[in-house]
């Protein structure tokens, strides 16, 4: 059973560095150091990838993370304005119902008065209340 030989980081490196120079041969650095050329090739083909990888042009300005403070804090402001406005609303909404209610109210009376003076009998009808889930 064979194992699997693991090689440091910087003997890798070393590697890289010596087939770095053209007069060498990726096969001659192979026997000397004991290593499969094909694996060679490939920590050869890696280092050039994350060199590349290295000098792609980057975006400017911050990275936009997740967890970015200033993000969060700008996100909660909004949310505590969002929170403000409803209630503000909530409390508009509120106030015209109460309005509208009493208006009701005076229609109604009204209309009983109206009623007594024509001589009829106002009758309230009862509409069922739908029952709430839960």
């Amino acid at each position: 059973m064979k194992t699997r030989t693991t090689y440091t980081p910087e003997f890798k490196m070393e590697i890289i560095r010596a087939i770095a120079n053209p007069r060498i041969s990726i096969q001659k650095i192979a026997k000397e150091k004991g290593v499969a050329a094909t694996l060679i090739s490939l920590w050869k083909r890696q280092a050039d990838d994350a060199v590349r990888a290295r000098f792609q042009p980057q975006p400017k300005g911050r990275k936009k993370t997740k967890d970015n403070p200033e993000k969060v804090a700008s996100d909660l402001q909004g949310i505590r304005r969002e929170k403000r406005n409803a209630k503000i609303k909530a409390s508009h909404l509120e106030n015209s119902l109460r309005d509208t209610q009493a208006k009701l109210g005076t229609v109604e009376a009204l209309l009983g008065t109206l009623a007594e003076q024509l001589g009829y009998k106002l009758v309230k009808i009862r509409t069922p209340r739908h029952k709430k889930n839960g």
